[in-house]
């Protein structure tokens, strides 16, 4: 079955909001609750003041606000995360801090509301306006979208007097330096549709040089939680609340991908495969933002990035669009030359041309995109709007992968975001398999400990304990062992792009289709042998505590810097032995268990933070 589009897997996930399709017990969609992002030296300096217009749609490449604009950047400015927006790319504020990292990191708790993201503006020059000029600040805004929604509180909040914690709040600065409250929206009990606020700058506190309005949420701190997605904001004198609509036409979403069954492939894999892997329709959508019928004019190009030539140029395709109007828009897929390299990156344009004068905006006239060959086969773009969460142990997760010509499959990629699920209490044991049913496994890589990431999105690279040469048709996953509580991983969950149907889990004995629209961020890692040092690291190195001798046999000595409680969990999750520690060191009998490997949690501290270490019985 071939990959939706992602303006159809968007339509369908709306569908689907819409129907309210429930999940299964053992499978579930999440928010995503935490998820660093890169920071790359960023300095946000306060410029001058900027004259009107002030216009931003965010219709550029983040993961900022742009500076000439905005001081700070704690908005994250994607395309990614939204449902029908006025205009490609918005700002979303959430419950992360500019660098993408909780701004709480020691409670995790899911009901601590507080102040959280902060989109700032420059100052602005409006020393020489004054209310018979008609000022309005206008912008749209979404709760929720394809990411967590900000919902309402059983309790009542302080926060500008508003009756609950998640909401969103605008504010203008006066004279005197103050931030006043101008406008507040609360949280929802669904995902909404853009709206539009124009709100009116009338009170002669405001109408001077040094002018900053700001937008500030109130949300979950412990991660991506509460979502607000703002576009289009415009601040400009002569304009009146009963003249709202934009002149303007805008792209809406990144082109959809070349390939037509994964994101990401290996040019070995899709050259001499052209006419089963390529795309028939590349898509986008096109937003009129004006109250007439608009004459639109589309086309695509694309670019081999490592040369900068270009490799196709589509007819211009014309349309006849409705007022105020979302529509789906096409081009027929092309045939790639013969670009064979270890990595081939082709860039794609979509662009409209607008058939009236004074376009608002001229930058979201064009949406950009990539498609990416190199040694991973992957369904996902790369941006976790939601987790999937796989619940019980043991429990298994399969995904599955259909190749063209053989290949050496040397490991997996998995995107683990921070969430309430901490994987310094997880294991896993990893998998390949031939087949599920029957089912017939390849490779299995005991206690492995998942890992964290770096950055926004951040995979890591779990190499297998030995090649594989594949033929066709195989399946990576893992099998999740539980140490002292009950067993929950929470794996990236890409919501743009629909893989459902080569996912797999096993909670019960028998393997079952998931049933959730999305595709979980694991990834093949095929081809030619990657460099020793990649990858997850070992063992954490914790010199202060030591087990020896390991291998054991009858006896082994723990030593510990602190007083502590020692476990030891088997392959199957089952706790075998607890005991506690003192400071110093134990002996402790290790004669009753069976030869074979162990994993020993050996907790230290108030919050009894494990350390693991694995443990091997040998006689």
């Amino acid at each position: 079955m071939m990959r939706k589009s992602n303006l159809s897997s968007r339509l369908l996930l709306l569908m689907l909001l819409l129907s309210g399709l429930p999940a299964s017990a053992q499978e579930q969609m999440l928010p995503l609750r935490f998820n660093p992002k890169a920071e790359a030296g960023y300095a946000a300096a306060v410029r001058s003041p900027l004259a009107l217009p002030f216009v931003d749609d965010f219709s550029y490449d983040g993961p900022g606000p742009d500076p000439q604009r905005w001081i700070n950047r704690q908005a994250y400015v994607n395309p990614f995360y939204a449902i029908n927006p006025p205009s490609i790319g918005v700002a979303t504020l959430d419950g992360l801090d500019a660098f993408g990292y909780p701004y709480d990191t020691t409670s995790f708790k899911l009901n601590v509301i507080g102040g959280a993201d902060t989109l700032t503006s420059q100052p602005l020059l409006l020393g020489l306006l004054t209310p018979a000029d008609s000022l309005y600040l206008s912008f749209f805004y979404q709760a929720g979208g394809l990411s967590d929604f900000p919902n309402t509180s059983f309790f009542n909040s302080s926060n500008y007097g508003i009756p609950y914690g998640d909401s969103l709040v605008l504010e203008f600065k006066d004279a005197g330096g103050v931030w006043r409250k101008v406008w507040a929206a609360d949280g929802v009990t669904a995902p909404t549709p853009f709206v539009q606020v124009l709100v009116a700058i009338k009170s002669p506190a405001f109408f001077h040089n040094d002018f900053q309005f700001r937008f500030r949420n109130y949300a979950n701190l412990i991660g991506q939680y509460d979502c607000w997605h703002i576009d289009f904001v415009r601040l400009d004198k002569n304009r009146s609340a009963a003249n709202d609509v934009l002149n303007d036409a805008a792209m809406q979403y990144a082109p959809s991908s070349l390939l037509k069954n994964y994101r990401t492939m290996p040019w070995k894999q899709f050259y001499a495969y052209q006419n089963k892997e390529r795309a028939s329709q590349i898509y986008s959508s096109i937003r009129i933002n004006r109250n007439q019928p608009t004459n639109i004019t589309t086309q695509l190009a694309a670019v081999d990035q490592a040369t900068g030539q270009q490799i196709h140029l589509s007819p211009q395709n014309a349309y006849n669009l409705p007022a105020l109007s979302s529509t789906p828009v096409q081009h027929s897929g092309f045939a790639l030359p013969n670009l064979s390299a270890d990595t081939v990156v082709i860039k794609t344009k979509f662009f409209l041309i607008p058939g009236f004068s004074g376009d608002l905006v001229a930058d979201n006239d064009t949406a950009y995109g990539e498609t990416v060959f190199s040694n991973v086969l992957a369904y996902d773009d790369g941006s976790a709007e939601a987790v999937y969460r796989l619940l019980g142990s043991p429990a298994s997760l399969a995904l599955r992968f259909v190749l063209n010509t053989p290949d050496t499959l040397r490991g997996m990629q998995i995107y683990f975001p921070r969430t309430d699920a901490d994987l310094n209490n997880q294991l896993i044991n990893l998998f390949v398999w031939k087949s599920l049913v029957p089912e017939d496994s390849l490779l299995r890589d005991e206690l492995i400990f998942p890992a964290y990431g770096a950055g926004r999105d951040g995979f890591v690279f779990y190499r297998f304990s030995r090649p594989l040469y594949i033929q066709d048709t195989f399946y990576i996953g893992w099998q999740q062992v539980s140490l002292l509580t009950d067993m929950k991983i929470d794996v990236g969950f890409d919501r743009n792009d629909t893989a459902m149907q080569h996912l797999f889990y096993n909670v019960s004995g028998a393997w079952q289709n998931s049933q959730l629209p999305g595709a979980i961020m694991v990834r093949a890692v095929v081809g030619d042998d990657i460099p020793f040092g990649v990858g997850m690291p070992g063992e954490a190195a914790c010199p202060d505590v030591r087990i020896v001798p390991n291998p054991a046999t009858e006896a082994v000595q723990v030593q510990v810097p602190l007083g502590g409680s020692w476990s030891v969990v088997d392959l199957q999750g089952r706790c075998l032995m607890r005991q506690e520690l003192t400071a110093g060191r134990t002996i402790l009998d290790v004669s009753q268990l069976p030869a074979g490997s162990y994993v020993v949690l050996i907790g230290q501290g108030r919050e009894q933070k494990y350390i693991r270490k694995k443990l091997i019985i040998a006689r």
